[in-house]
Order: structure tokens, then C-alpha cells, then sequence
């Protein structure tokens, strides 16, 4: 379709980073892909460029799975590591509606000082936990994702 805008694509690497074809990614073991991704963002029926990435630490444990993501150096600061964050989310409650998201990020400085990871996982609707050994943990309940 002509016309879009740019969009988000997740797709699917193995630990190197070395992009799967659907069919590769359905044959690893624990499909669906609870792994690594590589983000392209770019407009609809055109190449795309890469600007960062994310995945799933491993497969869902006691009704949670952990989501990490990054945006490359020349891509922040434009909203794609929430768009990254949130289709992960997306992904995750694809394939389980039950599943509790858990992210992590370094502890804050203070609450008048919070980093721009933990300002993205607080607007998508995430919990802080308490924190651990330097980290601070957020839970994101089942289906209670903010747009």
C-alpha cells in the first residue's frame, strides 16, 4: 500500500543477532519465538532500517517473562523504544493473556530523577518493585498495557 507512514517490524534473530526467516524461527525450540528480535522501522513495501532491538530473556516462568529492549544511539529520543517495548508486550499476551511482563532498569537516582527506561515502563502502565541489588524491578499485570 502506498501512502503509510513508517512502521515497527520485530523480527526474530538468534543470539548473534543474525536475522530468522519465519520458518527458522518456528523450528527453534520453545516456539513461538521467546528470544532475541532485531526492530526495523521504515514505511510499508520499502526497506527498512534497523534501530534496535529486544526480545524475551527466556521462555515465560511462573506466569512471567522478562522483556529487555534497546534503541541504537542515533534512534533515541523519538518514541521507538516504547514502540519496541510495547509490541513486545503485545507479543507476549499474543501468545499468553496471562502472562505478568517483568522489566528491569538501574536503580533511579530518586523519584525527581527517573531515566528515560524507567519513565517508558511507568507509561505503558508497569510497577515499581522494590529494588535489587541496584535494579529496579517493574511488573506489568496481565492485559493492563496503557496506549
Amino acid at each position: 500500500m502506498t501512502g503509510q507512514g513508517p512502521t515497527l517490524l520485530l523480527q526474530p534473530c538468534d543470539a548473534q543477532g543474525v536475522a530468522l526467516g519465519p520458518a527458522q524461527a518456528d523450528a527453534m525450540p520453545g516456539a513461538p519465538h521467546w528470544g532475541p528480535y532485531l526492530a526495523w522501522w521504515g514505511p510499508v513495501g520499502k526497506p527498512a532500517c534497523q534501530v534496535g532491538g529486544g526480545g524475551f530473556v527466556q521462555a515465560p516462568e511462573h506466569g512471567q517473562v522478562e522483556i529487555g529492549y534497546f534503541c541504537l544511539p542515533a534512534c533515541q529520543r523519538r518514541g521507538l523504544g516504547r514502540l519496541i517495548a510495547a509490541s513486545l508486550v503485545q507479543r507476549a499476551w499474543l501468545w499468553d493473556a496471562r502472562l505478568t511482563i517483568v522489566a528491569q532498569t538501574a536503580e533511579p537516582d530518586g523519584p525527581a530523577m527517573p531515566s528515560a527506561s524507567a519513565r517508558l515502563l511507568a507509561g505503558l502502565g508497569f510497577m515499581p518493585q522494590a529494588p535489587i541489588k541496584g535494579l529496579q524491578w517493574w511488573h506489568l499485570p496481565p492485559a493492563t498495557m496503557q496506549a
